[in-house]
């Protein structure tokens, strides 16, 4: 019997009772269904209908008695004669309804019928319906206030992304965009002929069109190397003249003077007077370049007027390795040199490794140090 009754099972209980004694073979207990908030307004129409039965109920329990009552009337009604028999079983019957009338009256049927009528049900069931209309007014109200609610946190959410999305693009593009300028610039030549302020100028335009600091702040890293090529352009105006040369091609040539775009130097004869444009002397007179870098450069702490102090050394000895890099780059050795002198830098000067890093990320990578700040001034 018990296979039988278990094969005409419907297959939805028998895989509930299949799961149940899993859940129960595994010792977990079956999980039980959250029971639903049931409104207010339910249990009062619940009570409602309940007092419109049972009122039901008594009208037809009262109905049947009162049919009753009718057949002892109509009982009374067939009695046509007048003889002390008829007479008394009148008596009778109008005592029997007089009685089951009173009865009727006094039962708890009418009770319920008087204290629970058709009107008194009628009113309350209004007051009902009135009272959960507006609760289920508010409630939506308060429903569609939290969808507006929760809708405008996700649109607002939502924006703050697309605007996070939008400004690592235009972060990115920007940061290229000044890459790509002094990429340009470089090509141009305006390097190679020391031409500064025309590369600061383009430098100053790419960041005056920058919509986020990380934008400007990529165009100020590309202007400092350019102001740190200027500052070694600088350092040898000051400092070159009254300087005489010990090897290479100006072997005991003596600068008389330096301007901004070229020098003069003095042969050993002592009067004849030779012109070189700073761009030739970097690229033409790599001797003698090499030979000033490492007296005012790299001596800058000693040889310099004034001397220089760490920071600006630091600076000076970056703007010497982009200038062999970029502008001296065809000279042998110059890339070389110009790795020594940005590993020095750092090796002398820890706390100038962040920014040496971001001006020669291929050459430190990895190494920079954690601050750019601080330092000997």
């Amino acid at each position: 019997a018990a296979p039988a009754a278990a094969t005409n099972a419907p297959p939805a209980a028998v895989k509930a009772e299949a799961g149940e004694a899993k859940a129960a073979a595994e010792g977990v207990k079956p999980a039980e269904e959250k029971p639903r908030d049931i409104p207010s307004s339910v249990g009062s129409m619940m009570e409602i209908w309940a007092r419109a039965c049972s009122c039901k109920a008594s009208s037809v329990k009262i109905i049947h008695q009162l049919r009753k009552v009718v057949e002892l009337c109509d009982t009374a009604a067939a009695i046509k004669g007048a003889t002390e028999a008829e007479m008394q079983s009148l008596s009778k019957l109008s005592r029997d309804v007089t009685e089951m009338f009173g009865e009727i009256k006094a039962s708890k049927e009418m009770d319920n019928l008087r204290s629970n009528g058709p009107k008194n049900i009628a009113d309350r069931a209004k007051k009902q319906i009135a009272s959960a209309v507006k609760q289920m007014r508010i409630e939506k109200l308060e429903r569609d206030r939290a969808a507006a609610k929760a809708a405008a946190a996700e649109a607002e959410k939502k924006r703050l992304e697309e605007a996070a999305a939008e400004k690592a693009r235009l972060v990115e593009a920007e940061t290229a965009a000044a890459r790509d300028k002094f990429d340009a610039i470089v090509a141009q030549g305006s390097i190679r002929q020391l031409d500064w302020k025309t590369a600061l100028r383009l430098l100053e335009g790419v960041k005056s069109e920058a919509r986020t600091p990380e934008g400007g702040f990529a165009a100020d890293a590309e202007m400092r190397k350019v102001n740190a090529m200027k500052a070694v352009h600088d350092l040898f105006r000051k400092n070159l003249p009254g300087y005489t040369f010990k090897k290479s091609k100006l072997k005991g040539c003596a600068v008389k003077s330096a301007d901004e775009g070229e020098i003069c130097v003095v042969r050993p004869d002592g009067k004849t007077q030779t012109k070189i444009m700073f761009s030739k002397f970097y690229q033409n007179y790599p001797g003698n370049f090499n030979e000033a870098i490492r007296q005012f450069i790299e001596g800058g702490r000693e040889n310099c007027r004034p001397k220089l102090n760490l920071r600006d050394w630091a600076e000076a000895m970056s703007g010497a390795a982009l200038t062999m890099r970029l502008v001296c780059g065809e000279v042998p050795g110059a890339i070389e040199k110009s790795e020594a002198m940005v590993k020095k830098t750092v090796e002398l000067f820890p706390d100038y490794g962040k920014t040496a890093a971001e001006m020669f990320p291929d050459i430190l990578s990895g190494e920079a140090g954690e601050s750019s700040e601080g330092g000997e001034e």
